[in-house]
């Protein structure tokens, strides 16, 4: 299956040398279709490599073609962004020569997000003057729509995974739909307008993101992204009152929820003790690193490819080492010191370089709040936001070119001189 899907996903990618739009649709319908959360690691990727690496192979390929043919830049990444990659070549390659091991290819996996959201930034601009505001939304229905499926097939047996912890936690689910319904969610609230003229589709969309966040059942993706959404809000408190109301609303049936599904994870968290343990149990692995850290490493790190030994993946029947542990700030601390730091901001960087400033503000605080407690550039459905935020972007800048086009169009070619009465 996995083979299958890549070969797709590459044939999509290189479609981007006669279309971009269709390259960038099509690889929306797999992102909707195809799980992408990491439950389904057996069927979406191998060896650390997921389907849709083969698209991003793909589309790089259709941008430098596309370059030579055209004579024209195809492919453009800010000088900064550049140095930042660069940068973390060098460590990758550091690590490489001082103790290559399997842990090592799994620290590759953030940097081929960084340049799958690269690729997608180019790819989507130059599908923008085609793709169409009704084409993104039913996109985003799909993409956050399929979640429901995705856990229905699994909550009546019709579907099991061979790892003991998703079957355990088959109430929840998280995948890159989870992720784009919050850049929606981020766009809906800070840009209202952009949707004034698809106003159904707008709403169905905004109902199946908010049925993906309770799907994911993370409380911290909830306090994220309502941070995301406040945070520009200070200057009309009618509508931050609005949605402070409407995120206390979202949160208590939240709760509600969790508590009529069983959710022991949520309800232990309620009580500072059970969320002190919770914490403690996720960091310790890099805790226990940092503790025997010399003043060298924390300025460098301990190397790309450093594992972090967890004990309870043994009742997994897993490795009980890792690459990464749930906070990017830890993860990247042990592995880079305090150049993990920057990494993680030009991760960040990669995705939002193109975004309003409004936008991408609200997006890097969601991401910066959920390092915390996830190691997002290594898990499968950070593809969901950097997509979802492209594609919205695209179709955003489109409809300011139109509004501008249009108020030209109606200007008299001649404007009338003043006259000025005389007294």
């Amino acid at each position: 299956m996995f083979y299958l899907l890549s070969l797709i996903a590459l044939s999509a990618g290189l479609l981007a040398i006669k279309t971009p739009k269709y390259s960038i649709v099509f690889l929306g319908v797999m992102l909707s279709v195809i799980p992408t959360g990491n439950s389904y690691s057996e069927i979406i990727s191998l060896k650390g490599l997921y389907f849709f690496d083969f698209y991003i192979a793909g589309a790089l390929s259709a941008l430098l073609t596309r370059q030579v043919v055209t004579q024209k830049r195809q492919l453009t990444v800010p000088a900064g962004l550049l140095f930042g990659c660069g940068l973390y070549v060098v460590l990758l390659a550091c690590g490489l020569i001082g103790s290559p091991n399997k842990y090592l290819l799994k620290d590759i996996r953030p940097f081929i997000m960084i340049l799958s959201f690269i690729v997608l930034t180019n790819i989507a601009t130059l599908a923008a003057k085609t793709l169409t505001l009704q084409t993104v939304l039913k996109i985003l229905i799909a993409m956050t729509a399929f979640n429901v499926l995705d856990i229905a097939w699994l909550r009546l047996g019709l579907y099991s995974f061979q790892d003991v912890y998703y079957e355990e936690n088959a109430y929840r689910y998280l995948d890159g739909g989870t992720y784009a319904a919050v850049a929606y969610l981020i766009y809906y609230f800070i840009d209202p307008g952009l949707f004034e003229n698809k106003k159904k589709l707008a709403r169905i969309c905004l109902m199946t993101s908010f049925i993906c966040l309770f799907i994911a059942n993370s409380r911290f993706i909830f306090v994220s992204v309502f941070a995301a959404i406040i945070i520009h809000q200070y200057t009309k408190p009618a509508r931050m009152i609005g949605i402070v109301l409407l995120g206390s609303v979202v949160l208590m049936a939240f709760i509600g929820i969790s508590n009529m599904i069983g959710a022991d994870r949520i309800n232990d968290a309620l009580s500072s003790e059970g969320l002190a343990v919770q914490l403690t149990t996720r960091f310790s692995p890099a805790l226990d690193l940092i503790r025997n850290m010399n003043p060298m490493h924390y300025f460098v790190g301990l190397g790309a490819g450093t594992p972090f030994e967890i004990p309870w993946f043994e009742y997994r029947g897993l490795d009980d080492k890792n690459s990464n542990i749930d906070s990017a700030y830890l993860t990247y601390f042990v592995k880079y010191g305090v150049i993990g730091l920057y990494l993680l901001f030009v991760f960040t960087t990669s995705m939002t370089h193109h975004l309003k400033t409004r936008v991408a503000v609200s997006i890097a605080t969601f991401l910066a709040l959920m390092f915390i407690v996830s190691a997002t550039p290594y898990q499968p459905y950070a593809i969901g936001i950097a997509y979802s935020a492209i594609i919205l972007r695209v179709v955003a800048e489109h409809a300011v070119r139109q509004r501008k086009k249009t108020l030209t169009f109606h200007q008299p070619l001649i404007a009338p001189s003043f006259q000025v009465k005389a007294r």
